[in-house]
């Protein structure tokens, strides 16, 4: 079923507006950026949807390109430096209040569940491991919604789970943080 049609596309949109958002939600930790976020993926999804593959289901496409977005912002604002209007300056009761150096909204999260052996051996992680493990144990996503982010198989991304968290037991090992018999991850 190809969405090229407004109607079609709008029938989508409603039945899919809340998986997305929970989604975005669990990637953002923040209901405004979720919100904004599961926006910018039905425009996206708007822009492309001629382009859509017939063969695929609606919400692994939808989950692609909203894993894509939150991508996308995170890049684009590590980059962006601060800015601030010549407007905004010269408004009378203007205070600038630059950027917090201090810890990121995730870092603040983190902070009394994790221990500091763990997040050094999370910090050591690739980039795409660390998304995994959030995801994956944080977050709550299955391997099948994994994959539908991902775009690959579910067998691919069980795979790919498991080796995040070999590397990360390894990691944590290497700080001299004791991990548990119980944890069936194969220190290799």
């Amino acid at each position: 079923m190809t969405y090229a049609t407004n109607d079609c596309f709008e029938t989508m949109t409603k039945k899919m507006y809340s998986r997305v958002y929970s989604f975005a939600l669990k990637l953002t930790r923040n209901t405004q950026d979720a919100a904004d976020l599961s926006q910018e993926t039905f425009l996206r999804a708007y822009k492309a949807r001629d382009r859509r593959l017939p063969d695929r289901e609606p919400d692994a496409w939808l989950f692609r390109i909203a894993y894509r977005c939150f991508l996308d912002k995170r890049r684009m604002m590590r980059r962006r430096p601060e800015t601030v209007s010549v407007e905004v300056l010269c408004a009378e009761n203007y205070t600038y209040d630059p950027v917090d150096p201090g810890p990121s909204p995730e870092q603040e999260f983190f902070k009394d569940k994790l221990s500091e052996p763990m997040m050094a051996a999370l910090g050591a992680l690739t980039e795409d491991q660390r998304e995994l493990i959030r995801l994956a144990d944080f977050g709550g996503l299955s391997y099948n919604e994994l994959a539908e982010v991902f775009g690959c198989a579910a067998s691919v991304i069980k795979t790919r789970v498991h080796r995040a968290h070999v590397a990360l037991r390894r990691n944590l090992l290497r700080a001299g943080f004791e991990v548990p018999k119980s944890l069936r991850v194969i220190n290799a």
